[in-house]
């Protein structure tokens, strides 16, 4: 997931989605340009099942895709 909705971080949605049931086990991609640790570690501790920085290819983000929903 890139940021679309201003005002509205990555952040909040992944928490929102991971406490509700019907959401939980949605699969959650992060799409970003920041590569750093940090902001990676971030994400995958708040549930999130991979981290994409840009550029990536679109073979890269079908392969995570695919593999997270196989």
């Amino acid at each position: 997931m890139t940021s679309l909705c201003p005002g509205v971080s990555r952040y909040e949605v992944l928490k929102n989605l991971a406490k509700n049931k019907e959401t939980a086990n949605i699969p959650f991609i992060f799409l970003s340009a920041k590569s750093d640790n940090r902001e990676k570690s971030k994400g995958i501790n708040l549930g999130s099942d991979d981290f994409i920085s840009k550029p990536f290819s679109a073979k890269d983000l079908l392969e995570a895709i695919k593999s997270r929903l196989a």
